[in-house]
C-alpha cells in the first residue's frame, strides 16, 4: 500500500516576528525539493502561528509559512469563513494555550479547510 498525502499543516512559534530557527533550517534544506520536481506541488497547505501575546507577529509568521509554501508549489488555505484569515493564530499562556475561543477557532477552521481540499483532491485522484 502507499502513501499519498494530499495536506499538510505548518505552524510554529513567533520569535520576534520571525519562525523558529529548526523550521528556518528546515525550509532551507527543503530547497532541494525545487529543484528535485517539486514533491510538495500540488499539495494543500495551511499555516499555523502560536505566540506569547498580542501583536507579536503572528502575521510575520503565517507569511513566512505562507511564502515557503507558495516557493513549493503548494496550494494555500486559510481558515475559511466567517474569518477567512491567512491561517491560525493562537495565543500561548506559558505551557498553555489560550482559552480563547475566537483564536482557537481560526486553528480549526485552518485544519478543517485543509481536511476539506485534501479530500477533495484525494477523491478526484481515484
Amino acid at each position: 500500500m502507499r502513501l499519498v498525502i494530499f495536506g499538510i499543516l505548518m505552524g510554529s512559534p513567533v520569535y520576534m516576528g520571525l519562525v523558529s530557527s529548526p523550521l528556518k533550517d528546515l525550509f532551507e534544506r527543503m530547497v532541494a525539493f525545487r529543484q528535485g520536481g517539486f514533491p510538495l506541488g500540488n499539495k494543500v497547505g495551511g499555516a499555523i502561528a502560536v505566540g506569547a501575546g498580542r501583536n507579536t507577529g503572528f502575521e510575520l509568521v503565517l507569511q513566512q509559512l505562507i511564502m515557503f509554501m507558495l516557493s513549493q508549489e503548494m496550494i494555500v488555505v486559510g481558515d475559511g469563513k466567517p474569518g477567512n484569515h491567512w491561517g491560525g493564530t493562537i495565543q500561548s499562556q506559558g505551557e498553555e494555550l489560550t482559552k480563547d475561543e475566537g483564536s482557537l477557532n481560526t486553528v480549526r477552521g485552518v485544519g478543517k479547510r485543509v481536511a476539506e481540499i485534501a479530500m477533495r483532491m484525494a477523491a478526484s485522484a481515484k
